[in-house]
């Protein structure tokens, strides 16, 4: 199907608020200890059952739900996830976000019968001692190695994402070359947010303005280029109002382990728990008074960013807003940020 044309189906999901793609973490359980986690709770805690699980998926189906990913939480963790998989691959574009850790071969064939459609796995160095410490669990670095050359021989399209700390950023390159070498799509986050819960530990591990410019600038080059405004410092009101908006409890929304319905993964405004109400309830019939809010949101209620001349470089994330500010409409200072790098390579003190 021509990309033009998915684009276009895509854009009317978001204009009659019917979810494209589905954000479902089936366990917040995870084997790792990772720094700069945004999850808080990492216990069990009444997660939905198989049945359930496979009744909301139904839900989703018969709502026209087209894209489904699948995290964690580390997912290998539920022992009836094949099960999910294989039931979830009948019917939606299967993405499956993991460690790796837990990948074995039996497992790849598993997944190369299902027909997988991509696997997401998390890579923090390319060096076993930097992996590891951020993890904080030894030998997670070869697992995860191991995992992504089983991938790579049954020929599994696979991401490896990363985050770029201050503790990993020097391994950039390295992490672009093991990528290269394994045949896998290389995709970083150069941004770290808070925990969901508001703690900004994670923050002490951004990266500064000198490993923007000593590892990045490539990077930030091919960012402006993508973004397609690369010589322009304003938006006209007609490019304003065409400029991509969150898709959060538009088209997009997240699960939670327990079943609980969320705008997105970032904003932890419950909008209805599917133990009690129908999806399509929540999400169509009677849908809370946040989540029309959030639907009606624009730029427009950004009052910051409209204002701002170099709102073509950025990429607004009402989830971010969210956990920075405490309010999806304040600006996230992490993406002010990296919107002033993208505009003119430096990053402005009060930024900093």
């Amino acid at each position: 199907m021509p990309a033009s044309l998915i684009t276009a189906i895509q854009n009317k999901y978001r204009e009659f608020c019917l979810p494209w793609g589905v954000h479902f973490e089936l366990t917040h359980r995870c084997n790792l200890d990772c720094c700069h986690c945004y999850v808080v709770d990492k216990e069990e805690g009444d997660e939905l059952t198989y049945p359930e699980i496979i009744d909301i998926l139904k839900q989703l189906q018969e709502m026209g739900t087209v894209s489904l990913a699948l995290s964690g939480g580390e997912i290998f963790l539920r022992e009836d996830l094949s099960e999910i998989i294989r039931f979830a691959g009948q019917h939606f574009v299967v993405i499956l976000l993991t460690n790796g850790t837990f990948i074995t071969p039996s497992i790849v064939q598993c997944l190369k019968e299902i027909g997988i459609t991509q696997v997401e796995i998390s890579l923090y160095g390319a060096s076993p001692q930097v992996h590891d410490a951020i993890t904080g669990v030894s030998g997670s670095y070869i697992r995860t190695i191991n995992a992504l050359g089983l991938l790579q021989r049954e020929q599994i399209p696979t991401v490896i994402k990363s985050t770029m700390m201050r503790e990993n950023i020097h391994e950039y390159e390295g992490l672009k070359d093991i990528a290269r070498r394994l045949g896998a799509r290389f995709s970083i986050g150069p941004m770290v947010i808070p925990k969901v819960d508001g703690s900004r530990n994670p923050l002490q591990y951004q990266i500064s303005e000198e490993d923007w410019k000593r590892y990045l600038s490539q990077w930030a080059t091919g960012k402006r280029l993508s973004l397609g405004q690369a010589g322009s410092k304003s938006l006209s009101e007609s490019q304003l109002s065409k400029k991509d908006f969150c898709n959060a409890g538009r088209s997009l929304c997240s699960i939670s382990p327990q079943g609980l319905v969320y705008p997105c993964v970032l904003i932890p405004s419950g909008l209805g728990s599917l133990r009690k109400n129908s999806f399509r309830d929540i999400w169509q019939t009677a849908p809370p008074e946040v989540l029309k809010q959030i639907r009606a949101a624009s730029l427009s209620n950004l009052s910051q960013c409209v204002q701002c001349d170099i709102l073509p470089f950025c990429t607004p994330c009402l989830g971010v807003n969210y956990l920075e500010k405490g309010d999806i409409f304040q600006c996230s200072a992490g993406y002010c940020r990296q919107a002033h790098w993208l505009c003119q390579g430096a990053i402005p003190p009060e930024r900093r």
